[in-house]
């Protein structure tokens, strides 16, 4: 499956502490190999800045902590080393914001990190968007001509200046920040400074900023933090944080101010999601008790509580029951009769805590797969037909079927569900000529999905994709998948591509059973046979491989994407008659002008009978005129499998940049023998997949 456009920003870790150091701010303030565009932000210890690399002109967010605002060394140590902590664990898990740099000026009296950028908002229009910090890459034209000028941060802060946040995406700002609370205490880290200015937004997903604040549980440190959002007892615990989190999701939940909790507005009954409100303030009065005795003990078991509402279930009537069966079995110990009545309260209780319970009727703020519009709904099924079909023609057919269900219901979400996967039509299938706009449509229609159905499997799979396709965070795209099965385990779309997914990092035995049990799901799907292939392909069981490629054509004789792989399979078993006719019909089966292809093929059988397998790689390499730009992944492996290494190197290099095909690094074979070398191993790490190359 290709890479997409790189039209998102990558977080390509790490900078240099060599030469190239640009100057900025006060005091001749300098960051290695970054220049410093303009500060963003500014607080009590220190300010953040835009900054953009020297070398790549990928932006991140520097925080510059200056010793003297502090009034003695230990403190400014303090926090040096709380840094020092964190980064270590700050790119273990996709709920972090991740650093890339640390570095201080002991002569200068400050220190440094480079951290992953927050979104933007474009605060030139009156009607602010969220965009990426892609959106403000460009050429080195300097703070006040160029890249940054408009840059804003996209905060939780932000988006309440505009009012309360719907119940449905609290609850997952709330999933999302008792994750990262959690991963931090587990490392034996607390934050002391939770609110919602400190609450960015990277590539959509909520995330804990701020991190200077950052120190190990058990020091003794002076109190920090904000206002309104510290416990009774002082900060630097971890209930402290979850104290703080509460009031955070106070104000985002009703639209109040922290020191106005627990009251709620006098209108909340008549809001459309107020069912869900009643429910998330139980959470939220448990977090921020003025009792600690009465919060929760850790931030594991918030998580648990909030993921009980995503999956519909009542916090309120569990509550109820477990005080009910306190009481029951309180009497029970004088009475036998009573202690009846208590067991069967108990099992009526497991009862309700297994029984899901809609928490408001669907609406377009929390939108199911389905829709009231009989247009929209035949339109729908149309596409799901036309989908089956597994060819160009039958695609084309899906996406105008598609499309014209979610004109039908702008809320139809498995309509925009079907639409997505339209556009994955010349990965999936190996076709020419995908639908326009393809590249910018699997960005937005997950962004699309997330506003109606956050909660929604499909819409988890959907990120997942756009993640580890477009940004090849392989690690946050892993996350939404299992987010995507917790929410629904036979979810097909994300059992399906975690499968695809597993086998572009060889983990092949975790892919297997996913795959299977999407495939039973639709036991006639070419596609998922194709993806089961892949489990033996990259296990290197090229024979059993090519079975089920060929298996996947018999459900479609004019599925294209078998072709290719049983092409590739053969190869692999050195059967090249066999897997020129393959790439043959592949490429007849995508419509190809049959007697340009009859001679092309012609030739490379020509080549072959001269010249042995030396020859069609030639051959091929003819058609390129030493012009890599055009395909560099199949430049590459034509100079590898001719044994020309630096070429083939070179060909990857310029494969990395143009995002092509790059992802099969370590599931093609020719490739295996490369995997010891600095500039491969370099190929792998720009793509995210050096961890799996062993």
């Amino acid at each position: 499956m290709p890479g997409l456009a790189s039209s998102v920003a990558r977080l390509t870790p790490g900078c240099s502490s060599g030469a190239g150091s640009r100057e900025g701010g006060e005091n001749g303030l300098r960051i290695p190999d970054y220049d410093l565009v303009r500060r963003i932000g500014a607080g009590a210890y220190g300010e953040v800045w835009l900054a953009r690399s020297a070398a790549t002109g990928v932006l991140r967010a520097a925080k510059i902590v200056w010793r003297r605002r502090f009034e003695d060394d230990r403190p400014f140590q303090r926090e040096f080393e709380g840094i020092q902590r964190f980064e270590e664990v700050s790119r273990e898990h996709p709920s972090q914001l991740a650093l890339f740099h640390i570095g201080r000026n002991d002569a200068s009296g400050y220190f440094y990190y480079l951290m992953e950028l927050a979104d933007g908002l474009e605060v030139q229009s009156p009607k602010s968007k969220v965009q990426s910090p892609a959106a403000f890459e460009g050429p080195d034209t300097g703070a006040e001509a160029g890249v940054g000028k408009s840059y804003a941060p996209h905060t939780l802060r932000a988006d309440l200046a505009q009012g309360r946040l719907p119940a449905a995406r609290v609850l997952e700002i709330g999933l999302a920040l008792t994750e990262a609370l959690d991963h931090l205490h587990r490392h034996g880290l607390v934050h002391r400074d939770v609110k919602p200015s400190n609450v960015i937004f990277v590539n959509g997903r909520p995330k804990l900023a701020d991190i200077g604040l950052v120190t190990d549980a058990s020091d003794q440190c002076s109190i920090v933090g904000t206002e309104g959002y510290l416990p009774p007892e002082g900060t630097g615990t971890p209930q402290a944080d979850l104290f703080a989190l509460g009031k955070v999701l106070y104000e985002a939940l009703t639209g109040l101010d922290r020191r106005q909790f627990p009251r709620l507005p006098p209108e909340i009954r008549a809001w459309p999601d107020a069912r869900l409100v009643f429910e998330l303030n139980e959470s939220i009065l448990n977090a921020s008790a003025a009792d600690a005795r009465q919060r929760f003990q850790s931030a594991e078991e918030m998580h648990s509580e909030l993921a009980l509402l995503r999956r519909g279930q009542s916090v309120r009537r569990r509550r109820l029951w477990n005080q009910r069966l306190r009481a029951l079995q309180g009497i029970a110990l004088t009475t036998t009769t009573l202690l009846l009545v208590a067991a069967g309260g108990a099992l009526l209780w497991q009862k309700w805590r297994r029984a899901p319970i809609p928490l408001s009727a669907p609406g377009p703020a929390e939108a199911l797969p389905g829709t009231r519009n009989t247009v929209a709904y035949e339109a729908y099924k149309s596409g799901l037909s036309a989908m089956r079909r597994c060819n160009l023609a039958g695609y084309r057919r899906a996406h105008e079927c598609f499309t014209g269900a979610t004109k039908a219901d702008p809320q139809f979400v498995s309509a925009y569900a079907g639409l997505f996967q339209t556009y994955l039509m010349d990965e999936d299938y190996d076709l020419h000529d995908p639908p326009p706009g393809k590249t910018e449509q699997l960005t937005n229609l997950p962004a699309i999905l997330m506003r109606l159905a956050p909660t929604n499997a499909e819409t988890h799979a959907a990120l997942a994709i756009e993640r580890f396709l477009n940004d090849w965070n392989w690690s946050a795209a892993e996350q939404e998948f299992k987010q995507a099965l917790y929410l629904d385990p036979n979810c097909r779309m994300a059992l399906t591509y975690y499968g695809y997914f597993l086998t572009r990092q060889r983990r092949a035995d975790e892919a297997r059973p996913l795959l299977e049990h999407a495939l039973k799901m639709d036991p006639e799907s070419p596609l998922i046979t194709k993806f089961l292939g892949h489990c033996d392909y990259v296990q290197r069981r090229y024979g059993k491989a090519l079975r089920l490629y060929q298996h996947a054509s018999d459900y479609d004789y004019s599925y294209p994407g078998s072709h290719y792989w049983a092409g590739r399979a053969n190869l692999a078993l050195t059967n090249y008659e066999a897997a020129l006719v393959e790439f043959e019909e592949h490429e007849i089966r995508q419509g190809l002008l049959a007697e340009s292809l009859q001679q092309h093929y012609r030739a490379l059988h020509a080549a072959f009978q001269k010249d042995g397998p030396p020859g069609v790689w030639r051959k091929y390499l003819e058609e390129f005129n030493d012009d890599k730009a055009r395909a560099p992944y199949w430049y590459a492996e034509c100079h590898a499998r001719l044994g020309d290494k630096a070429e083939a190197l070179a060909g990857l290099e310029e494969a990395v940049k143009q995002r092509d095909t790059v992802d099969n690094l370590l599931v093609d074979e020719i490739w295996d023998d490369y995997r010891k070398d600095p500039k491969f191993k370099e190929c792998l790490k720009k793509v995210g997949l050096l961890p799996w190359a062993h």
